[in-house]
C-alpha cells in the first residue's frame, strides 16, 4: 500500500514537472522578455497581446488584424500617427493615418487606380506634392500595398481584386472586419474608402461610422478626406514604445538640428505662433499655422471683394501687411510661390489645374491638395472656382470642404516659407512641446 502512495506521488510530481516545464517553455515562446525581441513585429505579435474575443489583436489564417475599439496599435512614423491594422505571413504591416491628411474630390467616376485620390497619394505627377513625396527614410522601410478594389453594393463585400501602389486607401471589407463603426477606424470624420459601386460612386465612412455611397450630386462631386495607408517591412530593429496612444510604437532614426532635418507633420514654434510642417525641401521649409490667429479670441476676417488671392487686397493685404508687420523674426521669411488656381466640376476637380494660376508674396493660405488642411475648422482656403468668381473654398466642421461666399467672417490660417537651416535648440516636435527655434 505504501508502495502504491509512493509510485502515485512520483507520477503525480512527474506530471507537474513535465507538463509544468512545457507550459513555462510555450509561454516563453509566446512571451519572451522584451530584450530579447529583435524586430517590431516581433514585439507587436508577442502572444500576449493575441486574443479571440472582444478589442484586440487577432490570428487568423496567417494573418493578424486588429478589431474593435480600445486597441493598442498605434504607430508613430515619419512625424504622424499611425494605427497598424494588419500583419500578413510576411510580416509586412499596413498602417493607415489616424487623422485625415487632406479632402479631395475622389475623381470622375473612376476606378481607385484611376483616381485623383490614388494620383495624390503617389509620386505620379510634377504638379503638386504628393501624400508620398513627404514621408521621410521610405527606402529599405516601406513595401508596396495591396488595396481591395473589388466593386460592391455595401451588401456583399469582398477582397478578390487589388490594386498595388506604394500608398492605397483602407477597403470596405477591411473596414468591417475591424468593426466598422464600432472599432478605432471610426474617428468621427469622413473620408474615402478604395471601393466604388456599380455606377462609379466611391465609398466613404460617414462621421458616425457608416458606409455611404453618395459622392456625387450630378455634376457636383464632394471632397471628403483621405486617409493614405502604407506597408512597412515589420522586420526592423530601430524602433521603441508599446503601442499606446502615450507611448506608441515609433520608428527611429537620427535627425538633423536643422529646421529641414525635421519631419513633414510636427510643430515648431516661429514668432510665438505654433505651426505645423508642410513640406520640407532643400531651400525652405513652408509652415502652416497649427490654428486661426487669435488676439485672445480668434481673429475673424472676409475673403474680400474678389477671390483671387493677392497681397494687394482682401485677406491677401492684411497678412501680408498687418500681420507680417507683427512678426519678430521677418528675416527669416522668405518670398513664396503659393498656388491660387480653379477647381470645380467645369475641369473636373482635376488637381493638376491647381497651380495655373499663383502668386508670390511673403504669407499665403492653403490650398485643396495641401496637408492637414483638415486640422482647422471654419477658415478660408485659397481655391478658387471656375463657375463664380464670388465663391472661395472654405473648410467647415468635421473637416469638410465647401464652397462658400467671400463676406463671410472666417478664422485666418496663414502659411509661408522659412529658411531651411534654421536651428532647433529644444522641444520634441509635438503640439504640446513644438521645436523651438535659435
Amino acid at each position: 500500500k505504501n508502495i502504491l502512495i509512493l509510485i502515485n506521488i512520483l507520477f503525480l510530481l512527474g506530471c507537474c514537472i513535465f507538463y509544468g516545464s512545457r507550459m513555462i517553455h510555450y509561454y516563453r515562446i509566446e512571451n519572451p522578455k522584451i530584450e530579447d525581441v529583435k524586430t517590431l513585429v516581433e514585439l507587436v505579435t508577442l502572444g500576449k497581446n493575441l486574443t479571440d474575443n472582444g478589442d484586440g489583436l487577432y490570428h487568423e489564417n496567417d494573418m493578424y488584424y486588429y478589431k474593435g475599439k480600445n486597441v493598442n496599435n498605434y504607430l508613430l512614423y515619419s512625424g504622424r500617427l499611425f494605427r497598424i491594422v494588419s500583419i500578413d505571413k510576411s510580416g509586412y504591416m499596413k498602417l493607415i493615418t489616424e487623422e485625415l491628411q487632406t479632402s479631395m474630390v475622389w475623381g470622375y467616376n473612376q476606378e481607385f487606380e484611376n483616381s485623383y485620390v490614388r494620383n495624390w497619394l503617389n509620386d505620379d505627377t510634377d504638379s503638386y506634392k504628393s501624400f508620398l513625396h513627404s514621408l521621410d527614410n521610405t527606402q529599405g522601410l516601406l513595401v508596396n500595398t495591396n488595396t481591395c478594389v473589388d466593386e460592391t453594393d455595401g451588401k456583399t463585400i469582398t477582397c478578390d481584386k487589388n490594386y498595388e501602389s506604394t500608398v492605397g486607401l483602407l477597403s470596405v471589407y477591411e473596414y468591417n472586419l475591424a468593426g466598422a463603426s464600432d472599432s478605432y477606424l471610426n474617428i468621427g470624420s469622413y473620408w474615402w474608402t478604395s471601393n466604388k459601386d456599380s455606377d462609379g460612386n466611391a465609398w466613404y465612412v460617414y462621421k458616425k461610422g457608416t458606409v455611404n455611397n453618395d459622392s456625387s450630386s450630378g455634376y457636383t462631386y464632394y471632397s471628403y478626406g483621405v486617409r493614405p495607408t502604407i506597408t512597412i517591412n515589420g522586420k526592423i530593429s530601430n524602433f521603441k514604445g508599446t503601442g499606446t496612444k502615450e507611448d506608441p510604437y515609433e520608428i527611429t532614426f537620427d535627425k538633423g538640428k536643422n529646421l529641414n532635418d525635421q519631419y513633414v507633420g510636427e510643430y515648431v514654434l516661429f514668432n510665438d505662433i505654433v505651426w505645423r510642417i508642410q513640406e520640407t525641401e532643400e531651400k525652405y521649409v513652408k509652415l502652416a499655422s497649427a490654428d486661426g490667429i487669435k488676439d485672445k479670441d480668434y481673429i475673424l476676417a472676409k475673403y474680400g471683394s474678389k477671390n483671387m488671392y493677392s497681397a494687394d487686397y482682401g485677406i491677401g493685404n492684411y497678412l501680408n501687411v498687418t500681420f507680417y508687420n507683427s512678426l519678430k523674426d521677418k528675416d527669416s521669411i522668405l518670398l513664396g510661390v503659393f498656388n491660387n488656381g480653379k477647381y470645380d466640376r467645369t475641369n473636373k476637380y482635376d488637381l493638376s489645374k491647381i497651380n495655373e494660376y499663383t502668386v508670390t508674396c511673403n504669407i499665403g493660405l492653403l490650398q485643396i491638395g495641401d496637408l492637414f488642411i483638415n486640422d482647422v475648422e471654419k477658415y478660408y482656403l485659397a481655391t478658387r472656382t471656375l463657375t463664380s468668381d464670388n465663391s472661395i473654398y472654405q473648410v467647415l466642421e468635421d473637416g469638410k470642404i465647401y464652397i462658400g461666399n467671400l463676406k463671410e467672417e472666417m478664422k485666418i490660417r496663414p502659411t509661408l516659407h522659412v529658411k531651411p537651416d534654421l536651428k532647433i535648440v529644444s522641444g520634441s516636435g509635438t503640439k504640446d512641446d513644438p521645436y523651438k527655434l535659435g
